[in-house]
């Protein structure tokens, strides 16, 4: 049996509206809060990945331009273009070559991304003693 009085019942269920209203609106609050952090730590992840894709086939052009002799690398540098796996998972990607100063070739990749970003840029040195038999 229930011994409260009417008036005790009415008070009780005018605070139960008013916990439920404060916990529904805490819980909106929360669930946006993670789905703001999970979209933006998705997003983080795909760009970090671009990177290193980018990265790692900056490394590759460049070990396999440098492992060539002074002719060859110039045509090399000439006819260079990303690879077919990087072309299919960067967007608009761009791949550029240059020599500066006979001493260092300069390699960058840039590809669409939703933010302004300056390329990823991967810097060589070619071997002196390698320049000094090419030449007569």
């Amino acid at each position: 049996m229930n011994f409260t009085s009417p008036a005790t019942n009415r008070r009780r269920r005018g605070t139960t509206v008013a916990d439920l209203l404060v916990a529904a609106t805490l819980l909106a609050a929360m669930m946006t809060t993670v789905m703001t952090i999970t979209l933006r730590s998705g997003r983080l992840r795909q760009q970090t990945r671009q990177h290193q894709l980018a990265l790692d086939e900056l490394s590759n052009q460049l070990e396999r331009i440098l492992s060539l002799d002074a002719t060859a690398r110039d045509d090399a540098i000439r006819d260079l273009k990303p690879s077919e796996h990087l072309v299919n998972s960067l967007p608009g990607c761009t791949l550029a070559a240059k020599v500066e100063d006979s001493e260092r070739i300069v390699l960058s990749l840039n590809w669409d991304r939703t933010i302004n970003s300056t390329p990823v840029i991967l810097t060589g040195w070619l071997d002196p003693t390698d320049q000094q038999e090419s030449q007569p």
